[in-house]
């Protein structure tokens, strides 16, 4: 079992953001994509499409929006708000900086018991853990499974969240660790149809473990 992380400073306003009652969007989870550099648009719309179908799998009673950071302005209203804090070179041009990341490829932080609304995600690691996969391909298959790794492991921790709970399961997106292949193949997010049982991290893989108890 890892250890427990604690920040404080990541107790943010989610609720005060839905403060205003213009623009509201009943039953809706807004999902926030703060990337640290500009992102093209094909790109942002491939993440989208695969979070689409993800959600649809994993969450098909929920009604989920996706936006930038930036697209959130005042007046917007939703019941719950989560943000993806995005970390590194998070796009799918080959870097030497993905050499030297660490750490898992996702994680959210429990804060007197409660997991936060908040999902980081490690670019970088996600970088290092496909490079073979991305070498040699062109760049739109290169942007397609950079994107649908990413949406993976945003899934896995948005699990996380939603159940309040940090247990991972022995199949589909809650396994603690997954291969480059899991993160990148078409089929992989069928497998949520089947519950995986609790367990701990075995070696091997890429963690996305939620670091919380």
């Amino acid at each position: 079992m890892r250890a427990l992380f604690i920040l404080v400073a990541l107790l943010l306003c989610g609720n005060a953001w839905a403060s205003t009652p213009a623009d509201s969007s009943p039953g809706t989870t807004a999902v926030l994509f703060e990337f640290q550099g500009p992102v093209p648009d094909p790109y942002w719309e491939e993440l989208k499409n695969e979070l689409e179908q993800n959600a649809a799998l994993v969450w098909p009673e929920r009604e989920m929006r996706w936006m930038k950071r930036e697209e959130f302005h005042e007046g917007m209203e939703f019941p719950e708000i989560v943000q993806v804090r995005l970390q590194g070179h998070c796009k799918a041009e080959l870097t030497a900086s993905w050499r030297y990341s660490e750490g898992p490829l996702g994680w959210v932080y429990r804060i007197d018991g409660e997991i936060q609304p908040i999902v980081h995600v490690n670019c970088g690691q996600i970088g290092k853990a496909l490079e073979r996969e991305l070498r040699g391909a062109n760049i739109m298959l290169r942007q397609q499974k950079f994107a649908r790794a990413i949406s993976r492991v945003v899934t896995h921790e948005l699990m996380h969240i939603f159940t309040q709970s940090a247990k991972h399961g022995s199949s589909g997106l809650q396994k603690a660790q997954l291969t480059a292949d899991e993160l990148t193949r078409n089929t992989f997010a069928k497998e949520e149809r089947q519950k995986g049982i609790p367990h701990s991290p075995k070696s091997g893989g890429f963690g996305i473990a939620a670091w919380v108890e």
